[in-house]
């Protein structure tokens, strides 16, 4: 499939990122993927939940909300790390403390207005 997509990124494996999209949609079609459903969920729904309240410009209540779920999902991928060493979720982390840092941004902005 990523010959017809983009077959100069294939080039039979010799790209490294080439390599390491193969190797990590490998590592996810054999794992059950439940974790990783339920982390999409939940990351879209929180996603709307804010955009929803930025738009209408009020209820405060999302921010701490969002805090408690993002810092949830850091925990939990850093008890992950700790048992065992991987890179797609050294990167799940990094995004969510990202997501995390804009959330306390935008809270910060929200009470100053």
């Amino acid at each position: 499939m990523l010959r017809l997509i983009d077959p100069e990124l294939y080039d039979d494996g010799h790209v490294r990122t080439a390599a390491l999209v193969l190797k990590g949609a490998q590592a996810l079609a054999q794992s059950p993927g439940h974790f990783v459903i339920f982390y999409l969920f939940v990351h879209g729904s929180l996603k709307m939940a804010i955009t929803a309240v930025l738009l209408r410009g009020r209820g405060a209540w999302i921010f701490p909300f969002a805090g408690a779920i993002l810092l949830g999902f850091i925990g939990f991928f850093a008890f992950d790390l700790s048992r065992h060493w991987s890179d797609w979720v050294l990167g799940l982390a990094l995004f969510d403390t990202v997501t995390l840092m804009l959330v306390v941004n935008e809270w910060r902005n929200f009470a100053r207005a």
